[in-house]
């Protein structure tokens, strides 16, 4: 995650500010792949029409009646709105 503080480059922007500049996001993830053990590498740009603003993802770890952490990828894309 990224917060957008007072030394985040986001800081103070606005959906407009952003489309001024023809601004993009580009993200870019490195992991395991534990079964090949591999290392495997994604990467994504996000435009303006991906970005939803005084939103976030829902959390996806979960906890079972026995306490265990598990991740359930039914919320994966789904934001809700950032309480102040």
């Amino acid at each position: 995650m990224h917060p957008i503080d007072e030394n985040s480059p986001l800081n103070g922007e606005t959906i407009e500010s952003l489309a001024e500049k023809n601004a993009e996001i580009g993200v870019m993830l490195t992991g395991l792949d534990e079964t090949f053990s591999q290392t495997i590498h994604a990467r994504h740009v996000y435009t303006l029409v991906n970005i939803v603003p005084n939103h976030r993802f829902v959390d996806i770890f979960s906890h079972n009646y026995q306490g265990e952490t598990y991740i359930d990828l039914t919320y994966f894309h789904d934001v809700v709105p950032v309480k102040n």
